[in-house]
């Protein structure tokens, strides 16, 4: 998190990002300019975070004690800087962590630094941010689909964009300090064949999930594959990256198999503490290329730190990061609603009417912003359990929701969409049902207020035919009053309206009406 007094307040001196990661804490020091950033300070510090947690479960004492000696010593390099605002996060190696929330206490304690665990959807979300200028300059994406591959050391995070619009994403337990490990703890001669064979399977069943759109490209993110490969022969150069040839990577990935590890520096451009992620990364490209049959991979010169610093900038205008990538998230939604075929004119109508009456009760109820998008969410995908069974379809909605690769939705945020679409239909929410109750007071009565407004929407379209065109609303100091410009008899929602609206009026204390509008 931003650890400074005023999160809303605006950034005018330097600030610092810090990013625990499988093989290496980061940190970059930059100051605004303008739009853009001047970097003043990079610093890359070694550890062994991914070995524990990827072959042990747990952090170590010893890997955790050097973390925090690391961040107390870029403490001292923050002052230096008079440094603003910091922003520290972890990525998949103390996300997977079992010992994870002490984990962040203990470097809380030591270092007084507050540690963001990132869920694996907002990953995503910082690299798109990240990757739309070099997009944008490279006029790439502008009606194909890519694929893209943030592979880092734990995990691999994936985008399918059409042109630069974000279609689904998803994240695979596909990193190189993952497969480094596999290789180290293999030391037969088969040790090589049997990385081949797990990359193989990963690479695989990660691209089998994306066969249903044509991918015409293939973008990865990964810094030691763009510095390794960035002087092999017909490399082409673009705005912020390299394009790189299927020959090149094939020339790579047989030199990088026969030397020693100790000699890969003198062939390749690395760090030699990269030398033992340099075959897995190149394997994972060639594995990517090959199943895709793509001629070439577009390596951008981009990495978690450039993200981190555009969410600095908006966090420091007091705006929810989730909320700028509103769009995509609802691209995301649109995308789960086809794969469970959903009836969309219902969900829509059932949404538009939901986010009509949250407008006019958003102050009177102490909403948001955030509530309004998640409730949208909630909106459009509280049916999709009839594609399991119309009998308790609420509550299969509820459960394929939280288990759903939406785009720019965390965990979090996830189960409190799940929970409002459970309760669109039948029994409103109560102390003895546990997933509810698992949620903190505030939330219980946030999640309840939204899944009211729902109730209400989705008896307003009980008939599933849209009757109603327009819903303008009247509140008063006892009543809501619903107006509507409609085709057709609304008896079914008027009955639906009163079986329904139970749960807002216990949660408002106003009664509530449907009329029709007078011509």
């Amino acid at each position: 998190m931003v650890t400074k007094s005023n999160k809303s307040s605006r950034i005018k001196g330097p600030v610092a990002v810090i990013d625990i990661g499988s093989t290496s804490v980061r940190m970059r020091i930059a100051e605004p300019n303008g739009k853009c950033w001047n970097v003043i300070e990079d610093l890359v510090q070694p550890i062994n975070l991914g070995a524990d947690t990827f072959r042990h479960g747990i952090v170590r004492s010893d890997t955790l004690r050097a973390i925090c000696g690391i961040l107390k010593n870029f403490r001292q390099v923050l002052r230096e800087f008079c440094v603003d605002a910091t922003y520290v996060v972890a990525t998949s190696a103390t996300r997977e962590a079992s010992n994870q929330e002490l984990v962040v206490d203990r470097i809380r304690h030591e270092t007084g630094f507050e540690v963001d665990v990132l869920d694996s959807v907002e990953e995503s979300r910082i690299t798109y941010h990240s990757l739309l200028p070099f997009l944008t300059s490279n006029k790439l994406c502008a009606k194909a689909h890519t694929l893209v591959l943030d592979l880092g050391g734990g995990s691999t995070e994936t985008m399918v964009l059409k042109g630069r619009n974000l279609v689904t994403a998803g994240s695979r337990q596909l990193g190189t300090a993952r497969l480094s490990l596999t290789l180290s703890e293999n030391v037969c001669a088969d040790a090589q064949s049997l990385m081949d064979s797990v990359i193989r399977t990963v690479v695989h069943s990660t691209m089998d999930l994306y066969l249903d759109y044509p991918i015409r490209s293939l973008i990865v993110i990964n810094s030691l594959l763009l510095h390794a490969l960035a002087n092999e022969k017909g490399v082409r150069q673009m705005n912020g990256g390299i394009a790189v040839p299927v020959d090149a990577i094939e020339t790579a990935v047989r030199d990088a198999s026969l030397l020693p590890v100790e000699e890969l520096t003198t062939r390749f451009p690395i760090r030699t503490l990269d030398t033992d992620l340099l075959l897995p990364s190149l394997l994972v490209l060639q594995e990517s290329v090959h199943y895709l049959k793509v001629d070439e991979v577009i390596l951008p010169d981009i990495e978690m730190l450039q993200g981190l610093l555009a969410e600095v900038k908006i966090k420091s205008r007091g705006e929810d990061p989730f909320l700028a990538f509103r769009e995509q998230v609802v691209r995301s939604t649109r995308g789960i609603m086809d794969k469970f075929r959903a009836d969309i004119p219902h969900a829509t109508q059932v949404t538009k009417i939901a986010l009509d009456i949250f407008d006019s009760m958003k102050e009177f109820f102490e909403l948001n912003d955030t509530d309004r998008l998640l409730l949208e969410l909630a909106g459009l995908l509280h049916d999709i359990g009839m594609y399991i069974s119309a009998s308790s379809h609420h509550k299969h909605s509820a459960y394929l929701i939280e288990w759903a690769e939406i785009a720019g939705l965390n965990s979090d945020n996830r189960k409190v969409v799940a929970t409002i679409a459970r309760y669109h239909r039948n029994t409103p929410p109560r102390a003895q049902h546990v997933p509810y109750m698992h949620f903190l007071p505030e939330q219980r009565v946030r999640i309840s207020k939204l899944a009211a407004i729902l109730r209400v929407a989705d008896a307003l379209d009980r008939s599933h035919w849209q009757r109603i065109k327009t819903l303008s609303t009247k509140l008063s100091e006892r009543k809501l009053e619903l107006i509507a410009e409609a085709d057709g008899d609304l008896m079914a929602e008027q009955t639906a309206l009163v079986e329904k609206s139970d749960l807002f009026r216990e949660i408002s204390g106003l009664d509530i009406s449907l009329r029709r509008k007078v011509q």
